[in-house]
């Protein structure tokens, strides 16, 4: 059986670390959980945090190249990070002949949609996080801790910034296949954007929603690896030809 890695790339404000705190659920027999952290955060701390996404995305790629050339592999993302793994997955599938054997994407609906919120790059001290109350879309724990609070805000602001000049361009669907998954209580999605995903790739799309809100994989941390391990075994039992299969 191949043992897949999976990369973790962070939400907005978050690090990449942050979902190491699960890796005793998932399989690790089937799987090697890698946090990708961006700049700005984690141990990438000093370095000046992104403000443009694509070269957030190459910068993501630069550091993911030397570890993805004798394995399979796949990516997660979380609301910013879904983002992130969108433009990559582009990217990979243009320039490496190893393409990732799926991609999952959580909590942001497909690319092409706005999300419904206001732009928070109008908004300044209280009122900026105000917003990220309103939404609930910052963890609780941030939001409970003003040292921590005001040690994020920088990054926060960056990422933020980043989402909100992102411009989507049309391009022909990628190859890998595609996990969706989305809190059913989130105030940022909305099913027909979740939909939306499936026109952005040629392979299969499996949508799943689960109980809770923006940071449903907190809430429900079972429900969240015990369907990662279900798709990482799936594709760890295959054969290296992956694409045009169905997902039951």
């Amino acid at each position: 059986m191949r043992k897949i890695k999976l990369f973790f790339i962070p939400h907005a404000g978050g690090s990449a670390m942050g979902y190491m705190v699960m890796k005793h659920q998932l399989d690790l027999s089937v799987m090697e959980p890698v946090p990708l952290e961006l700049a700005g955060r984690g141990q990438r701390i000093k370095e000046p945090a992104f403000t443009d996404l694509l070269a957030c995305m190459e910068d993501l790629y630069s550091c993911m190249k030397p570890q993805i050339q004798d394995c399979q592999y796949a990516v997660f993302g979380h609301s910013l990070g879904s983002m992130l793994v969108f433009e990559l997955v582009r990217h990979l599938e243009k320039v490496e002949k190893k393409q990732p054997v799926c991609a999952i994407f959580s909590g942001r609906v497909a690319p092409r949609c706005q999300i419904p919120a206001p732009l928070l790059s109008g908004f300044e001290g209280k009122e900026f996080i105000e917003q990220f109350i309103r939404f609930q879309t910052l963890p609780q724990e941030i939001l409970a801790n003003e040292k921590i609070l005001e040690l994020v805000l920088p990054t926060l602001k960056a990422d933020v910034r980043m989402a909100e000049e992102y411009q989507y361009k049309v391009k022909n669907p990628v190859k890998s296949d595609f996990y969706i998954f989305y809190g059913e209580d989130d105030k940022l999605v909305y099913p027909e954007g979740m939909e939306l995903w499936r026109s952005e790739t040629e392979g299969k799309a499996q949508i799943t929603p689960f109980p809770g809100g923006h940071f449903y994989f907190k809430q429900h941390v079972d429900a969240f690896t015990g369907k990662i391990n279900e798709i990482m075994r799936r594709y760890a039992s295959e054969e290296d030809e992956v694409y045009g299969k169905d997902i039951k």
